[in-house]
């Protein structure tokens, strides 16, 4: 065997032997399940835990976003004014 293929030989069975005492606990664990859902199921409704205030903000900003604006009600002055 010449001294090249003796050296190939040998690193494959230093990477074979690495690879059979690599430890299968590779410190990473899974995360814990989710005790509580962040996000409802339905669309459009205030993730879970709000506090009372900030509910009354989502609730506030809901309704002024469900709103149907009118030109004369608030698209502006520049869009307003070309539109009529």
């Amino acid at each position: 065997m010449s001294h090249c293929s003796r050296l190939i030989v040998n690193a494959a069975l230093v990477c074979f032997w690495l690879a059979a005492c690599e430890s299968t606990d590779s410190g990473i664990t899974t995360p814990p399940p989710p005790t509580t859902r962040l996000f409802s199921t339905t669309l459009g409704d205030p993730i879970a835990n709000l506090t009372a205030a900030e509910l009354a903000l989502f609730d506030a900003g809901k309704v002024e976003f469900e709103a149907v604006e009118a030109i004369d009600a608030g698209l502006g002055p520049v869009l307003a004014g070309s539109i009529r």
